[in-house]
Formats: structure tokens, sequence, C-alpha cells
């Protein structure tokens, strides 16, 4: 069980068959300067889409070291989306990574050929390393899904518990979250969490502890879980929290980073290949640790 990116990288760096990474559009410091060190510490192979004398002024102007990586010549942005995503798709690259596009292109592009979709939803998981619960903190869906439906929160579910399996997250707790732990009718979240935990109870369909509606509190402390009466193992202990919806997650999760000072990484779940989401204003380590976790997940989607 990993419990914090140390461990995780250096699970990455022990991989045998090393990933081939492809990046579309690498027109940023912090993106060259994570694939860098991927490269360097031999975690994976990277491969370039784009136009070079714009990636290639970056790499002067920064004094970064891109020469081992392939570049594949791309005029226009759609034209190297496009291409890398092709190359995924047959089977040229294991990994794909969004570089500086905006999300919604990306995804566009994705969604263009519904045959690299395993699941019924491609969901967005992000993860935080939490040094005072010594373990990772999962947070879905802070990206894609905007107002998710019952329906749809089972879907990322599925989804992001797929990702803690393949991280060897044993036995995980599962909060799902509301701004209340009483079910409330003028709260959909709240109803939500009850309607998921009952489902849970009478049908054991995952292989993990669900408990909700849970506030954030309740979720993450234990003194305040316990300070409400919450009689499960899944208060103050939660290893994923499922959120109401995109503003909530994604404002958690950002004040996490820029106020929380903690390091994160994000993956797409819901393909038959890893794919690396994240933010245009992500930084180096954000980004490096994102591409480590997709290349455990490469080796296991083999």
């Amino acid at each position: 069980m990993m419990k914090n990116f140390k461990e995780l990288v250096a699970k990455a760096k022990n991989i045998q068959n090393k990933p081939r990474i492809v990046v579309a559009c690498p027109y940023d410091k912090n993106v060259l300067e994570a694939l860098d060190r991927v490269q360097r510490e031999n975690i994976g192979d990277v491969i370039l889409l784009g136009n070079k004398d714009k990636t290639y002024s970056i790499k002067k102007e920064h004094n970064l070291n891109i020469g081992s990586m392939e570049f594949i010549e791309k005029e226009l942005d759609i034209e190297a989306l496009e291409e890398s995503y092709n190359m995924v798709i047959k089977n040229k690259a294991d990994i794909l990574v969004k570089g500086m596009v905006q999300t919604k292109d990306f995804m566009r592009t994705i969604l263009s050929d519904k045959s690299f979709i395993k699941n019924k939803l491609l969901t967005h998981i992000s993860v935080f390393d939490i040094p005072s619960k010594d373990k990772l903190l999962f947070v879905s869906d802070p990206s894609i899904m905007t107002e998710p439906t019952l329906e749809q929160k089972k879907i990322i579910l599925d989804n992001a518990l797929e990702l803690l399996k393949n991280l060897e997250i044993e036995d995980p707790k599962v909060a799902i979250i509301s701004s209340t732990e009483v079910p409330n009718k003028a709260i959909k979240s709240s109803l939500d969490g009850e309607k998921l935990m009952e489902l849970q109870e009478k049908e054991n369909i995952w292989d993990a502890k669900i408990y909700g509606p849970l506030a954030i509190d309740n979720a993450v402390s234990k003194e305040a879980a316990k300070l409400k009466n919450i009689d499960s193992e899944v208060g103050g202990n939660a290893d994923l929290l499922l959120m109401p919806n995109l503003d909530a997650g994604n404002i958690f999760c950002k004040g996490l980073v820029y106020i929380g000072g903690f390091q994160s990484a994000g993956i797409v779940m819901g393909a038959y290949k890893p794919i690396v989401l994240t933010s245009r204003s992500a930084g180096v380590e954000e980004r490096f640790n994102s591409i480590c976790i997709a290349c455990l997940l490469a080796e296991k989607m083999k």
C-alpha cells in the first residue's frame, strides 16, 4: 500500500517495460521540466507533438534538456491533439498527456472515438499527499462531470475504486460528500449519499466501505466524526471523497493545492489506457506525480 508520492515514484522507477508517453502541445516550462525529469529518472519514454520552433524556444529560454525526446512536428494544435490520440489508439503510445490545451478541446478529441472508452464515462480523480494522515487522499470528480446524477456517481465511484485498487490501496473507505451528514430533501447530494450507502448495504456492489452523506469535516477528522456521533469506519478516515459536483470538487482540490500547499496529481479513468489531465496552471511536481501514476496504471493495463 503506497502512502505517499515518494513511495509511488519509487515504484514507477522500478517498472521493467518503460511506457511510451505522448504529449501534444508541450508549450510550457512546467510541462517540459516534468517530462525531462520523467526521462532522466528512466520512468518512461517521451514523445512530443507540436510546433518545434515554439517548443524549442521554451527549451532555450529555460535551459531545459529535451534532446533525447522524440519530436513529431505538427503546425496546428488540433493536428497535434488528433495525432497524439491516434498514437494511443493504435498502440504506438501507452499514455496520453494533456499539454497546453484547453480541457474541453482535449476531451472533445478523446470522445471523438468511443472505442477507446472502456466504461460508460470518463471521470477524473485528483490525488493528494497528506503527510499528517500518512496516506494518499483521492477526490473525484473535480474536472469532468459537472452535475452528476446518482447513476453517474456510481460510475465515478467505479472508476475511482479501480484506480485505488491498481495503486494497492487496501480496504478503501469512501465518503459521499455533502454539506451535511443528515439527509435533507432540499440538498440533492445528501440524498445521493444516503442512496449510495443503502445500495452498498443491500447489494455490496463495491469492494469498499461506503458512508454518506458526510460533511467534509466528518470525512477527514476523527474528532469531528466522533462529535457528530458518526458510527462508521469511514468517519474521519476516508481514502476517497466522492464530491457532489464539479464546483465543489474543483474548489476543494485547488484549495488543498494553493492554500494548503499539498502535493497533488490528476488522472482520468474509464479508458483502456491512462490519460493525464492536469490544469494548465499545474506545477512541475503535479505533472510529474500524475505521469508516475499513469505509468503504474499502464503496467497494470497491458
